[in-house]
């Protein structure tokens, strides 16, 4: 790293430390090496650091690994400037995934080996939703102007919970004529029949994968953009009459005319082959400012393609949707969240009633998903439309923390590198993830501590995996809270997930290891350094002493060079010559057969994901672990200075912690841990100057050391306590009611 320090003497040294040790301190002492300068928060953590290290040094590293992971430079400031338009009504386009947008400015996912190793891609396809402007959306008492050119429809709810029906009230009713089919009845209930005509489990999967499976495009040419919709977009139905009463009709001849009405309903797969076509797409590209796009298919309610942006291939969900205000009967739990009392223990509150109230302010959007029942009537499922909340979701996921971005970023590694390759677009999903993100925020906004997120994470799995082992697996839409977001999903391909996770569990450090290290950042020397894997790796399951020892020179090597006449020796023999060339020439084509074999299978990985960690470390290999990531966390700090002072004080109080830990270790590292903290005490000077010139220059001086400094007094060293209270860095947002 860039940070310097000074060298003094061995004797300098050896009595510095020595006072360093017994609690002492002088001019060139780091501040807070006494004892007493750690503040009961600082003490309490490297007591839990130091715990986690002896009982489970797996987690320790892990948890210290994922400290080492960055995906935002600055995500404090980038969270501000995505905060500016939340509220902003919609154009055509909503584009909700701008956090994982900004994350793919800095990180990429290409991984070391498989087939997709020599890709880069996003953790995530880039989701719009473009919204209609042939049809317009309006509530149950709002009048209908009658020169409105577009298609005027009104919801009407559904009996499957997060679907709507839209009825449309501008358009002329079908005549029955002659030589037509037959009108159906509206299905008013779920069907419970028992029949041998229901559909049983094999075809209700083979459906769904019909559904979910990407097709190429088939493009429908001449189609022109019109201001409503064509006929063929809607179906008819019969619907009984609200105002028919029997009473009222009795001894008259009733006909049919007089018991049912013929409604018109946006119909899904209409809607959907009406914008799969040249037409939709030239205008998508043309108002993304796509550049190249290829690779295009379509599922059910999905369009897939891919854009090359900037020497990248990045892919796109694009879904065609009609938009509406928010529906407030569909999500009536979710907004009397607002309502609850706040527990007398719970400081931080997710969602906030403010929140609340801004997202009743915002859109929803109706997918032309259908949807498509395991059993009983399927006439209708063309007709179902699904509720979707994409501007809400972007703005609550811009109030979640720093650390709870972060863990889902992992989560959505985890997925890509494991449960994707089994399930592809027929399982557990991206947005399962994300949703299921935000119900773990609102169990516990405040339970995310940056610098035990590895134990955070292994909770959040096994959290996701109790939702997927249930004989029902389900997880609760956030804002339609009866709505079950895996009741369309394959179970067989759930269990695929839940497996994956399960072996996660069994050896997660390894497995983070492995996805983890298919992240590349993408913005070069303007980022972060890549963390070091291989190293860390290397340190993990090598030996510690050779480990200790890679640097120093070949103890062969220093021996001198054999005398000339024992290489004579070696080939006075012409068959013993022979014999090693043979030999060598049989190793040679070993070597190109194994090769070959690798390339064949894709390479082997390094990353052996059932290495046993085991319970203890030798104290050689404790030091390199511990010197590891101190030197990784003050690399970090440095790289911080300029741009986070809340995130460089983070980082440098981690690498303090861990130098304590080290300095506790043995008293032979007393080296490693005087020029540790010499380090520390550099950046740390470095950052109040920083920070004192950003007071002035905001006309706010104010103290910035975190650490008291050392005086003396009568020969004795004293700590001066500084006026403003000593606070541990924890990135936790305060949403108090």
């Amino acid at each position: 790293m860039g940070v310097r320090h000074s060298k003094a003497a061995p004797q300098e040294v050896e009595s510095a430390l020595a006072r360093h040790l017994r609690g002492e301190s002088d001019n060139r002492a780091v501040n807070g090496a006494n004892e007493d300068s750690i503040s009961a928060a600082d003490r309490q953590y490297i007591n839990d650091i130091k715990r986690d290290f002896n009982e489970t040094p797996d987690v320790f590293v892990l948890n210290n690994m994922l400290m080492g992971i960055m995906f935002f430079e600055n995500y404090a400031q980038q969270r501000e400037d995505l905060k500016r338009d939340l509220l902003k009504k919609s154009g055509k386009y909503v584009i909700p995934d701008v956090i994982l947008e900004k994350v793919g400015q800095n990180v990429i996912y290409r991984p070391h080996h498989g087939p997709q190793k020599d890709s880069s891609v996003p953790l995530a396809a880039r989701r719009v939703f473009a919204l209609s402007d042939e049809v317009r959306v309006v509530g149950s008492m709002e009048e209908v102007e009658e020169d409105d050119d577009r298609t005027v429809v009104r919801i009407e709810e559904s009996q499957k919970k997060g679907y709507v029906r839209l009825r449309s009230i501008n358009t002329n009713q079908r005549p029955d004529a002659e030589g037509q089919s037959p009108i159906p009845q509206l299905s008013q209930q779920e069907s419970i029949s028992r029949s041998s005509e229901e559909s049983s489990d094999t075809n209700y999967y083979k459906e769904l994968q019909d559904l979910k499976t990407p097709k190429p495009i088939e493009i429908l040419r001449g189609l022109e953009k019109r201001d409503r919709l064509l006929d063929t977009c809607l179906s008819y139905r019969k619907v009984k009459k609200i105002s028919w009463d029997a009473d009222d009709t009795l001894g008259e001849d009733i006909q049919e005319n007089d018991l049912y009405q013929i409604v018109a309903y946006v119909n899904t797969k209409g809607f959907k082959k009406r914008y799969k076509n040249d037409v939709f797409m030239n205008e998508v590209a043309a108002d993304l400012d796509f550049g190249r796009v290829g690779n295009v298919n379509v599922t059910n309610e999905k369009i897939f393609c891919t854009v090359e942006e900037s020497s990248r291939t990045v892919p796109y969900e694009i879904m065609p949707c009609i938009k509406a205000n928010w529906p407030v009967e569909q999500t009536l739990k979710f907004i009397m969240k607002g309502k609850r009392t706040a527990e007398p223990r719970k400081r931080y509150v997710f969602p906030t009633n403010k929140m609340i109230d801004d997202i009743q302010s915002m859109e929803c959007v109706l997918l032309p998903k259908g949807h498509l029942k395991k059993k009983g009537d399927k006439k209708d499922f063309d007709i179902e439309w699904e509720l979707c909340f994409p501007q809400a979701q972007r703005y609550l996921e811009t109030f979640m923390s720093h650390a709870q971005i972060k863990c889902m970023l992992v989560l959505l590694t985890l997925h890509k590198m494991y449960v994707e390759p089994k399930t592809t677009f027929l399982g557990l999903q991206t947005d399962h993830i994300r949703n299921f993100m935000l119900w773990e925020c609102e169990s516990n906004y405040a339970d995310w501590p940056e610098h035990r997120l590895g134990t955070k994470l292994l909770q959040l799995i096994r959290n996701l995996n109790d939702h997927l082992s249930k004989a029902r697996p389900k997880i609760s839409d956030f804002f339609v809270n009866d709505k079950n977001t895996l009741g369309d999903v394959s179970i067989p391909k759930i269990r695929k997930a839940q497996e994956a996770f399960d072996e996660i569990l069994q050896s997660p450090l390894m497995h983070l290891m492995r996805a983890l290290r298919s992240l590349r950042y993408a913005s070069g020397r303007t980022f972060f350094q890549p963390f070091k894997f291989k190293e860390l790796h290397r340190i993990l399951t090598g030996s510690a002493l050779a480990a200790t020892n890679a640097q120093m020179v070949n103890p062969r090597r220093l021996r001198g060079p054999e005398p000339e006449s024992n290489y004579f020796e070696q080939f006075k023999d012409g068959k013993k010559r022979q014999a090693i060339f043979k030999q060598r020439q049989e190793e040679e084509r070993k070597k190109a057969e194994k090769k070959i074999n690798d390339e064949r299978r894709g390479s082997v990985d390094s990353i052996d994901l059932n290495w046993d960690f085991g319970k203890t470390l030798d104290i050689y290999k404790r030091r390199l672990i511990l010197m590891f990531f101190i030197e990784t966390f003050l690399e970090i700090a440095e790289k911080c200075l300029p741009v986070s002072s809340k995130t460089a004080t983070f980082y440098i109080k981690q690498a303090f912690y861990l130098t304590r830990i080290l300095k506790d270790e043995s008293p032979s590292f007393a080296q490693d841990v005087l020029k540790y903290l010499g380090d520390i005490e550099e950046l740390q000077g470095r950052l109040g100057e920083m920070e004192t010139n950003r007071k002035l220059a905001n006309g706010t001086l104010t103290n910035v050391k975190f650490i008291e400094e050392v005086r003396k007094t009568n020969g004795k060293t004293e700590f001066e306590k500084k006026k403003a209270p000593r606070k541990s860095v924890m990135f936790v947002e305060d949403h108090r009611e």
